[in-house]
C-alpha cells in the first residue's frame, strides 16, 4: 500500500509505502517511471507528469510557527518545493496542533487560533488537513487528505499556541467570580481565554482538584450557577479527574462548547484561600 504526502493536493507530493507496520519513505533512488505509474495508478491519480527527488517534497520537517512571541507560538506555515506557504484554520484541529507542537519541541498545543492572533500570511495557502491521532511525532505520520483552496483566504490563516511557549503561562489558572474568595460561579483560563465550567460533567473527584488549586481546603457543595446572564465566551466540558491531583491542568483534556448546551458551575469550598497554587 502506498500513499502521496507533503503536496499541495493528494497526487502529488512525496512517495511512502506501508511496511512493517508503520509508513516508510521511499528512496528516490529506486524509484523510477514505471515505479510513479504504479503508484498513480493505485491512488486514481492518472499518469505521472514528473518524478522528481527527495529535495523537492522534503523530509517531513519542514514547518514553523511565525510572528508569535517565541517559535513555540504562531501563525502555522508549511515549506513545499522550497515554498513557505500557511494553512486554513477549517482544517486544523487540536490533535494536529499537539503534533507539530511535538516536532518544534514546544511541548503539547494548548489553542488552535485564527488569523487574528497572528496577523494574515501571504503567498500560497496550503490546501492540507492531517488527520493526526495525537501520538504522532511530525505531521507526516499523520494522514493527510485536501481540502478545497476555495473555503479559505489568508483571512482563515491557522495559528497555534504550544505549552512551551509564553504565551501558555497562565492557561489552566482558575478563578471565582460572584461569590466570596472560596465561592462562586467557577472559571478557567482555557485556550487563551476564560471561560465558565459547565456542570453537566462535574463530579466531587474535580470539585476536589478545583478546591485545592484555589488554596481553599476541602469541596462543601457544588450546584447550577445562581446567575441567569449567559457568559459572553465558549463554555468548556470533559474535565475528568481522580481526586488526587493539585491542579485541573493535571486531569484529562477537556473542550470548548457553548455556554447555552448547560447549567454553569457555582461551587462553595471550606476554606479561606491560603496558597497560590493558580
Amino acid at each position: 500500500m502506498s500513499r502521496i504526502t507533503a503536496g499541495p493536493h493528494r497526487c502529488s507530493g512525496r512517495v511512502e509505502v506501508f511496511h512493517g507496520g508503520s509508513w516508510s519513505t521511499v528512496c528516490d533512488a529506486d524509484f523510477d517511471q514505471r515505479d510513479a505509474e504504479v503508484v498513480c495508478r493505485e491512488l486514481g491519480c492518472g499518469i505521472p507528469v514528473e518524478v522528481l527527488g527527495s529535495a523537492a517534497f522534503g523530509r517531513g520537517e519542514e514547518a514553523r510557527l511565525v510572528n508569535g512571541s517565541d517559535s513555540c507560538s504562531g501563525r502555522v506555515e508549511l515549506q513545499y518545493l522550497s515554498e513557505w506557504g500557511t494553512v486554513c484554520a477549517v482544517s486544523w484541529d487540536m490533535r494536529a496542533a499537539d503534533v507539530l507542537c511535538a516536532q518544534l519541541d514546544c511541548g503539547s498545543a494548548v489553542a488552535v487560533v485564527e488569523v487574528d492572533w497572528f496577523g494574515e500570511g501571504s503567498g500560497h495557502i496550503w490546501a492540507d488537513v492531517f488527520d493526526c491521532q495525537g501520538k504522532e511525532t511530525h505531521l507526516p505520520q499523520c494522514g493527510i487528505s485536501s481540502w478545497s483552496r476555495a473555503a479559505c483566504s489568508h483571512k482563515h490563516n491557522a495559528g497555534v499556541i504550544c505549552n512551551g511557549s509564553s504565551m501558555a503561562f497562565h492557561e489552566g489558572r482558575v478563578r471565582l467570580s460572584g461569590g466570596s474568595e472560596c465561592q462562586g460561579e467557577v472559571e478557567i483560563y482555557f485556550r487563551q481565554d476564560w471561560r465558565r465550567l459547565l456542570l453537566d460533567s462535574w463530579s466531587l473527584s474535580e470539585a476536589s482538584v478545583l478546591c485545592r488549586q484555589l488554596g481553599c481546603g476541602s469541596v462543601l457543595n457544588y450546584r447550577s450557577s445562581p446567575s441567569t446572564t449567559e457568559h459572553k465566551h465558549m463554555c468548556v466540558t470533559g474535565f475528568s479527574c481522580s481526586g488526587s491531583e493539585a491542579h485541573l491542568g493535571n486531569c484529562s483534556s477537556a473542550q470548548p462548547v457553548n455556554c447555552s448546551s448547560g447549567e454553569q458551575l457555582y461551587i462553595t469550598c471550606s476554606g479561606k484561600r491560603d496558597n497560590t497554587y493558580q
